[in-house]
């Protein structure tokens, strides 16, 4: 009897085993369940990379707009307190010139509203304040010794000032009062201070003031100029 029951405990114990050692190998088969990783993120390290370094780059700062808020509209379609920003993103190709304190002139070799007949654009910018003075210069007269062709430019352009401005507050058209008093003699008597002045000003509600000007090279030869201050 003891026997037949110590046979039969080997053979529970057998069965146990056998049925613990299949479950242990379905376990394996199945593997454990895994748990999320780092890599199994939406993100690739591309990505992470190009977001660090959209974070990284510099916000650019807001487009200064101080100095042409309210701005007057100018001369040559510019507007008065002007950036040097805003002319190049007009188009405008811009050579600087010269720099005295905070103010620096440049010289435009195009602008929106070129005017025939021009040799030449300055503009005098200040460092805070903009774009504060606009001298245009007209193209070179030649072969005019008694200044005849330079008298009728001068005379169209007034014409148009006058137009747009009414009447000068003062004007002087006179030469030969010093030295270069022959009338083949016109430009250089221009040229020479004190001889002569071929000019009218204007004062304007819009700017500082309007300036045209026959001006003198040499022997028949003589360009007409415009100078605008700004307000």
């Amino acid at each position: 009897l003891i026997r037949r029951r110590i046979v039969v405990a080997m053979m529970v114990i057998l069965v146990w085993s056998l049925g613990v050692g299949s479950l242990s190998a379905e376990s394996d088969d199945d593997g454990p369940a895994s748990t999320p990783s780092a890599s199994d993120s939406t993100n690739t390290p591309e990505d992470d990379s190009d977001e660090d370094s959209e974070r990284s780059q510099p916000t650019k700062p807001a487009t200064n707009t101080r100095e042409t808020k309210g701005a007057t509209q100018g001369p040559l379609g510019l507007a008065w307190g002007m950036p040097l920003a805003e002319f190049r993103a007009l188009g405008c190709r811009v050579v600087k010139e010269n720099k005295q304190g905070d103010v620096t002139q440049f010289i435009l070799k195009s602008t929106p509203n070129w005017p025939p007949k021009t040799d030449a654009v300055t503009i005098a910018i200040h460092k805070g304040l903009g774009l504060q003075k606009i001298r245009w210069i007209g193209e070179t007269i030649t072969g005019d010794p008694f200044g005849l062709a330079g008298q009728e430019q001068y005379a169209q352009l007034k014409k148009i000032l006058l137009k747009k401005y009414g009447k000068p507050a003062s004007f002087l058209e006179r030469t030969g009062m010093k030295l270069f008093k022959e009338n083949d003699e016109f430009y250089e008597c221009l040229k020479y201070d004190g001889c002569g002045l071929w000019n009218a000003l204007w004062d304007t509600k819009t700017s500082g003031g309007v300036i045209l000007q026959l001006e003198g090279l040499g022997r028949g030869a003589g360009f007409c100029s415009i100078v605008y201050e700004g307000p």
